[in-house]
């Protein structure tokens, strides 16, 4: 398993679930798991924890056998991630290398590797709850496709790294703005509370 260098968010959350899929022989880089959450999060706000956890049990192939003890580290990583989405500060950070302990080449590998989890995370939890999306999220969805498949030949220039910086900045707000965007539609689609006699 490829760890991220450095400090990251949900970081104890995230080594837990790591180490156990470790264990299991199931190879993921964090920055990769950490991408699968916030998808299966963003995907379906509204969803139970217990759907959530076995969108990313069944993306990771994790055996029916092997859930056990797991089944918790995940949803203590699920839980963390919302409450990242969900800040008013609107602080939330992909789990990405520091700049101190990888090469730009290594942080923009790990930024793509990210993208692809959020995105494999994003249409199993669609394929699990179901749902449609708005332009608006169609559009960063595309966004990040492209992200995910982006050159890895660069070179640790001040140019290369504002390039960086610019995109990493644009996934976060993407990324924040299909959680608003798919929380408002949940929020739009619940049933309302009934009123007090």
């Amino acid at each position: 398993m490829n760890s991220v260098p450095g400090s990251m968010p949900h970081g104890e959350e995230l080594r837990s679930v790591s180490d156990r899929l470790q264990g299991l022989a199931l190879a993921t880089t964090d920055a990769e798991l950490h991408g699968l959450v916030c998808g299966v999060v963003c995907a379906e706000t509204s969803a139970s924890l217990d759907v959530r956890a076995n969108v990313l049990l069944d993306l990771l192939d994790v055996g029916v056998g092997d859930r056990g003890g797991l089944v918790r580290d995940i949803v203590c990583l699920i839980e963390s991630c919302r409450s990242d989405l969900a800040r008013l500060e609107c602080d939330f950070q992909p789990c990405l290398p520091d700049e101190d302990a990888a090469s730009l080449a290594e942080r923009a590998e790990a930024l793509g590797q990210w993208c692809q989890g959020f995105l494999s995370g994003f249409g199993a939890g669609h394929a699990a709850t179901g749902g449609g999306d708005d332009e608006e999220v169609a559009s960063a969805l595309k966004d990040l496709v492209a992200i995910s498949q982006v050159d890895f030949d660069i070179d640790d220039s001040e140019d290369e790294e504002w390039h960086y910086f610019r995109v990493k900045e644009y996934v976060r707000m993407a990324v924040l703005s299909i959680f608003m965007d798919r929380a408002g539609a949940d929020a739009g689609s619940a049933p309302a509370p009934e009123g007090r006699h």
